[in-house]
């Protein structure tokens, strides 16, 4: 049998994510969540992201913004303001 890696970037978006949540738990699939710290200040997406992390998902750092490439600045400053402060 072979395996796939399933990924969902860019969210958390709640009501996306709780769909996505209730296929996957249908199926018994567990994937990992690439979160945008920004959005998971809001207490909606917030929620969704735990529920994930609550049955089984891994939950990943996408960044604080997810705006701006990390290899644009030579000094260690945007990769600490924008994974640092996602974590």
């Amino acid at each position: 049998m072979s395996k796939v890696t399933i990924t969902f970037d860019n969210g958390p978006e709640a009501s996306v994510t709780e769909h996505c949540l209730n296929v996957l738990g249908k199926h018994g699939v567990r994937t990992t969540f690439f979160a945008v710290g920004r959005k998971a200040e809001d207490p909606d997406n917030r929620r969704a992201l735990e529920r994930a992390k609550a049955e089984g998902h891994w939950i990943g750092n996408h960044s604080y913004t997810h705006t701006r490439s990390l290899g644009s600045d030579p000094t260690r400053s945007l990769f600490d303001e924008e994974v640092t402060r996602a974590q």
